[in-house]
């Protein structure tokens, strides 16, 4: 199954600014998620972002499975 963490962070003009990763191991916890969040904003400026992100709002991981039915 594919999975993609999705991280929202609230940036300087209170906007919500999502960050997403795909092919994330299966094993990943929530502290981890919260300290590579952690690690983001403290390196934000390797980003080419519009406004700083000042904090973490949340995050949640999407399952995805696909089932082939026809290929020609």
């Amino acid at each position: 199954m594919d999975k993609t963490l999705t991280m929202r962070f609230v940036d300087s003009g209170l906007k919500k600014f999502s960050m997403s990763l795909t092919d994330i191991k299966d094993d990943l916890t929530s502290e981890e998620i919260q300290t590579l969040m952690d690690k983001i904003i403290e390196h934000q400026e390797a980003f080419e972002l519009k406004n700083a992100l000042v904090s973490k709002d949340s995050a949640s991981i999407v399952g995805k499975t696909v089932t082939e039915v026809f290929k020609a």
